[in-house]
């Protein structure tokens, strides 16, 4: 298609959704479907499972009970975009790295699940380096007790995200990552429009985020 071989994306995507042998709704709900299912089965998953070995039985029901009456976790995960999967997946990289006594299945689970949440979403580049950040300073608040650095289970869990990443992107298309990543870096670059209490702006405001959290 012309669209698709100039790269307009955004105008191949709505003629494969709307002039499309398949009725739009009928795609746009079963792919919502698909995610509300899937992303959610893989949150509870993670938030159950690190509330019982928290707390136990009691700890799970109850974070169980507080996620059932989370309306946005739900919404958010049965909207078509890539958010509540890079989402997802930061969330069970870091449950996995908080058990005791990390055994190999652990870290290369955390790695494939940091590299599944880079191939999500571009903001998710960052997570490798807090990963790396709180282990080393887990490592530094405890290395007095005999606590030594998990060298070689970090090394295995970034390997594992690269790999994790790379087949994500199909082996042969991994340079699109990083294609992709110095696009998105260029237009936050350029700014975005934004709207706070009556006034419009590109660059945005500290305030933001503060106040939203605030309002809601």
């Amino acid at each position: 298609h012309p669209d698709w071989v100039a790269g307009r994306v955004y105008n191949y995507s709505d003629f494969f959704l709307y002039k499309n042998r398949v009725d739009a709704e009928r795609m746009l709900n079963t792919a919502r479907m698909w995610c509300l299912f899937s992303w959610g089965a893989l949150l509870a998953w993670g938030i159950l499972g690190w509330a019982r070995r928290l707390g136990g039985e009691t700890a799970m029901a109850a974070g169980s009970l507080l996620m059932g009456l989370c309306p946005a976790l739900f919404s958010n995960a049965a909207v078509v975009t890539t958010d509540a999967g890079s989402s997802v997946f930061f969330f069970l990289t870091f449950w996995l790295l908080s058990a005791k006594g990390l055994g190999l299945y652990r870290w290369l689970g955390a790695g494939t699940a940091m590299g599944a949440a880079m191939a999500c979403k571009f903001s998710m580049f960052l997570l490798p380096l807090f990963a790396i950040a709180m282990i080393l300073a887990e490592w530094n608040l405890l290395r007095r007790r005999g606590y030594r650095l998990p060298g070689a289970g970090l090394a295995a869990a970034l390997l594992t995200c690269v790999a994790a990443l790379v087949l994500a992107y199909r082996l042969v298309q991994w340079p699109l990552y990083w294609t992709g990543l110095s696009a998105t870096l260029a237009r936050l670059g350029e700014g975005r429009g934004s709207f706070f209490f009556g006034s419009h702006s590109v660059t945005g405001t500290s305030l933001y985020f503060p106040a939203a959290l605030a309002v809601k």
